[in-house]
């Protein structure tokens, strides 16, 4: 190969593993969607131990935000959810019906917008089945997520034994 045509050649190399990479990144999912995953990734399972109550819940209603993301104070938006399956409870939640979570809002968190202070309405829609792992705040009685990231994921049948079976272990 003449070296003239060195350059060039390794040029249409690269243009064209970036153009295969540019292809790969657009059939990504978008950000919140549910996940065709049968296993449940490491964060979540170290978080579902740590809750009171873990249920899958239909989002019944998305509350308006409070237009700041967290920061030296915690920023939380509601949202009530209809529970349809309880994994674990806690007689000091009660967790027949309705029921009523305060998620809060991390910039850059999997539940967050990224474009505004309010979590990300997509994920929270009305109608979506979420996973969700909560807990008691003991000094004002309110039932909060347990984590930014992974208190709130897309529900996915294949799940449940392992939820099952995280939980069980955890006894």
């Amino acid at each position: 190969m003449n070296p003239l045509q060195t350059p060039l050649f390794l040029g249409c190399l690269a243009v064209a593993a970036c153009s295969s990479r540019m292809v790969s990144t657009a059939a990504t999912p978008p950000k919140g969607a549910m996940s065709s995953a049968v296993s449940i990734d490491a964060q979540t399972h170290a978080v579902l131990p740590s809750a009171d109550v873990v249920f899958i819940g239909e989002v019944l209603a998305l509350h308006a935000s409070p237009g700041i993301w967290s920061g030296r104070a915690i920023a939380y938006q509601r949202v009530e959810y209809h529970v349809l399956r309880v994994f674990k409870s806690s007689p000091k939640i009660p967790t027949i019906g309705k029921i009523a979570i305060l998620h809060p809002i991390i910039a850059r968190s999997p539940t967050a917008d990224l474009s505004e202070p309010r979590l990300h309405p997509e994920r929270f829609r009305v109608g979506t089945h979420l996973l969700i792992a909560a807990k008691l705040d003991e000094d004002d009685g309110a039932v909060q997520a347990v984590d930014a990231d992974r208190s709130a994921s897309a529900w996915n049948e294949g799940w449940l034994s392992e939820v099952e079976r995280t939980l069980r272990e955890q006894q």
